[in-house]
């Protein structure tokens, strides 16, 4: 393998790692699940769409992080 083959395999490895980590962390109290890795639940009539493996949140289409200040505020502390 090429310098560059064996740079991009360990970066696809960590981020596997990472994701599974965020996977394990988040907190599925709330939420209806479609799959493990897509959940949602409804607030004040919103659809929120959240991937808890890239923390990803999609309300409508917006997207934010679930670590936002804004989700902390519409999730009440929850996460």
């Amino acid at each position: 393998m090429g310098d560059l083959a064996e740079t991009f395999a360990l970066m696809k490895e960590r981020k596997k790692q990472s994701k599974e980590k965020r996977l394990e962390k988040a907190n599925p109290e709330g939420w209806s699940q479609h799959t493990i890795y897509h959940w949602y639940r409804y607030i004040n009539g919103k659809k929120i769409n959240y991937y808890p493996s890239t923390g990803l949140v999609i309300i409508g289409k917006k997207r934010h992080n679930i670590n936002s200040k804004y989700m902390r505020n519409l999730l009440g502390g929850e996460q």
